[in-house]
């Protein structure tokens, strides 16, 4: 019953536009972001996000986040 309430939960996060032989989503799949996919279903941002394991495949934050992000920070300050 709660796995049927969440694909249901899942499929109204997700818009799809149809069309050309396939559907292409309108907005990043990370649950906060609203803008538009570049790469597997994210923004650019939640890709490189993604990569790094600080959100999941579903687009939700991973279980170690604030851990994760701090140190993708402090990665990413460093650089610039």
């Amino acid at each position: 019953m709660a796995e049927k309430k969440e694909k249901e939960k899942e499929k109204a996060n997700l818009t799809v536009v149809a069309g050309g032989g396939g559907t292409t989503a309108v907005k990043c799949q990370f649950v906060e972001c609203k803008a538009h996919p570049k790469r597997a279903n994210f923004c650019s941002t939640h890709f490189d996000w993604f990569k790094e394991g600080i959100i999941t495949a579903k687009g939700e934050r991973a279980k170690d986040f604030d851990k994760k992000m701090m140190w993708y920070s402090n990665k990413h300050n460093k650089a610039s």
